[in-house]
């Protein structure tokens, strides 16, 4: 690494900070930086400084910087003081924006930074503790950070790192981000098929009140051509004022969101205007209102003046002239275009045209059923009689606009019905699979010569209930039989499970919770090779199952297990679970430390966490 550029290296790990006096605690992601971080970009901090300042040792005590929801939950400000593990340090400054902070990945607490050089005084970093290390490489000018990665995983395959260049360096938040754009881009395309289905409808409407005036005109002289040009003037009139306003809104949209967006992610917005985004949503409204008026436009424009005077009550069926298909023509390949650059990729463009496709056409069988229903009804021997039958006869007469008002009506209300529907089965399905016995704390890094003790405690207190501890280990799978484990040789929803390290346990009886769906646990003296207790929906995805093998690096050590038996694990009940766990033995001796999950009445939850905390 060093031989590629400048590297900076920090530690990352969380761990419980607290005032220097005082009970109260709270769970911070800790991270150590080096004298060049961050690289690139900038720290920001309240009051304005340099982080190597706010970092540096003075009269023996070592200054750290922390954000303001640590300050406001410990009621701290810039000069107390607060311990980490086991050292002090000087709150000297407000972290206001961290330059990184999205590659990071979740994080469970407010963000405290320290200097690297006084990490190893804090007692923080011992064997088993979950640290994460990461370093920063400033390339030379011109370097390609693709090589660069691919270099470093050809030169160490087994290594287990995980290699980001900066087009990738948050990858969780660019699958998030895709999925937004998705969403958005559905909604966007409905409801511009919504507008479009509106322009048409008010069109028609418009051109139906203007039945005489354009027989009127016919009658003097004028050609079909001068009508559609003066309505055809008064549509655009219109259309470009929408368009207009409608590009307005857009374009102030982004400076009004701008600070809630630095607020939420801590990341620069550019407002704009960005001229791309602003042209495709010009076109997509000149492209609408092209094919969504052309046809009722020629329509009136092909009609002679005695049929609009003789019959003002008919529909106009007239099929359209050539010149008004070429342009309906053109304007539904420029709206297939415009879907497309809209929904980002050619998949999701065809998905929505077929499904819009098809909701229109159940939606027009609808409203044409309607019609003819209410013609029948009208027209039956007991029909209601006066204001209900004169209304049945409205839906179906000639030319109703039943069939339009069903179709524009209906798609509205089935986005609408579809968001309501997708948060409902959210709510639902959070309120159904949250137990009503959840844990109130999970307890992390719980050092062996705390074990006992810290069992013993949290049953001291009145209130307390289930107790679950557990060893963990952290490990990484290497082989899954007998070939590598490469992420793109498994299913997607897989891959998650061979991307780094990933907790394991060793147990001698299964857990309480566990749910064995093929083969059988050991004996409880088992004292032979390793044997493993895997998931079962990983196991199918992998392609293995009983009686296979698999290696996992703990460590730094392979260690290769036979798998005894595969468990269902319901990931919602909130209890300890673990994807792989051992039989008792070589993981025995490894350096671990434990996990605890503890259920608790409320009243009992304050008590205990400052018990801990003491």
């Amino acid at each position: 690494l060093d031989g590629q550029g400048a590297v900076s290296e920090t530690v990352e790990l969380r761990t419980m900070a607290r005032p220097a006096r005082g009970d109260a605690s709270a769970l911070v992601e800790l991270k150590a930086v080096d004298g060049l971080y961050p690289l690139y970009g900038a720290v920001a901090l309240r009051p304005d400084g340099a982080l190597s300042a706010a970092l540096e040792r003075r009269d023996g005590v070592w200054g750290a910087v922390a954000e303001r929801g640590l300050l406001d939950r410990l009621g701290l400000k810039a000069g107390d003081s607060i311990r980490l593990g086991e050292q002090t340090y000087r709150i000297r400054a407000e972290l206001a924006v961290e330059p990184d902070r999205l590659s990071s990945g979740f994080d469970f607490g407010p963000r405290v930074m320290v200097a690297r050089d006084s990490l190893a005084a804090t007692g923080l970093l011992r064997a088993g503790s979950l640290v994460h290390y990461a370093y920063r490489i400033r390339l030379p000018e011109g370097a390609s950070p693709e090589a660069v990665a691919r270099a470093a995983t050809v030169a160490f395959p087994q290594a287990g790192w995980r290699v980001r260049d900066r087009a990738h360096a948050s990858p969780g938040l660019g699958r998030m981000i895709d999925r937004m754009r998705t969403f958005l881009a559905l909604a966007a395309l409905t409801a511009l098929a919504v507008g479009g289905i509106g322009v048409g409808n008010a069109v028609t409407a418009h051109l139906a009140t203007r039945r005489a005036t354009i027989a009127v005109l016919k009658a003097v002289g004028a050609s079909g051509r001068l009508v559609v040009l003066i309505f055809g003037i008064e549509i655009a009139v219109l259309a470009v004022a929408g368009i207009a306003l409608g590009l307005c809104a857009g374009a102030l949209a982004p400076p009004a969101l701008a600070g809630a967006a630095w607020r939420a992610f801590a990341v620069p917005v550019d407002p704009g205007p960005h001229w791309g985004a602003l042209a495709l949503a010009a076109a997509a409204g000149i492209v609408v209102t092209l094919g969504f008026a052309a046809l009722p436009l020629s329509r009136a424009g092909s009609l002679p003046p005695a049929l609009l005077f003789r019959a003002p009550a008919s529909p106009i069926r007239r099929r359209p002239g050539m010149a008004a298909a070429l342009v309906v023509a053109a304007a539904v390949i420029a709206g297939i275009g415009v879907v497309v650059l809209i929904a980002g990729n050619l998949r999701l463009a065809a998905g929505f045209l077929g499904g819009l496709s098809a909701l229109i056409a159940a939606l027009g069988a609808a409203g044409f059923g309607l019609r003819r229903a209410g013609r029948a009804l009208a027209r039956r021997p007991g029909a209601p009689a006066g204001t209900i039958r004169v209304a049945l006869a409205g839906i179906g007469r000639p030319g109703a606009p039943t069939a339009s008002v069903v179709v524009s009506l209906g798609i509205g209300l089935a986005l609408l019905a579809a968001l309501g529907q997708v948060g409902g089965s959210l709510s639902h399905a959070i309120d159904r699979a949250m137990p009503a016995g959840a844990p109130a704390y999970f307890f992390i890094d719980i050092q062996p010569d705390q074990a006992d003790a810290f069992t013993q405690l949290a049953r001291s207190v009145p209130g307390v209930g289930r107790i679950e501890q557990v060893p963990q280990l952290r490990g990484r799978i290497v082989r899954i039989a007998d070939r590598a484990a490469d992420p793109e040789r498994v299913p997607e929803g897989a891959r998650w499970a061979l991307r780094g390290d990933r907790g394991l346990t060793y147990a001698a009886r299964p857990p309480a919770n566990a749910d064995i769906v093929a083969g059988r646990w050991w004996p409880a003296d088992y004292a032979g090779p390793p044997l493993i207790s895997f998931d079962a929906a990983l196991a199918r995805d992998f392609g293995v199952g009983v009686g296979d093998t698999l290696t996992y690096n703990v460590l730094g050590r392979e260690i290769t297990g036979r798998i005894a038996n595969l468990r269902h694990i319901d990931w919602t009940d909130l209890r300890l679970n673990f994807t792989a766990v051992f039989s008792p033995g070589i993981l025995s001796a490894a350096p671990h430390t434990d996990v605890a999950a503890v259920q608790c009445a409320e009243a009992a939850e304050e008590p205990l966490m400052r018990a801990v905390n003491r």
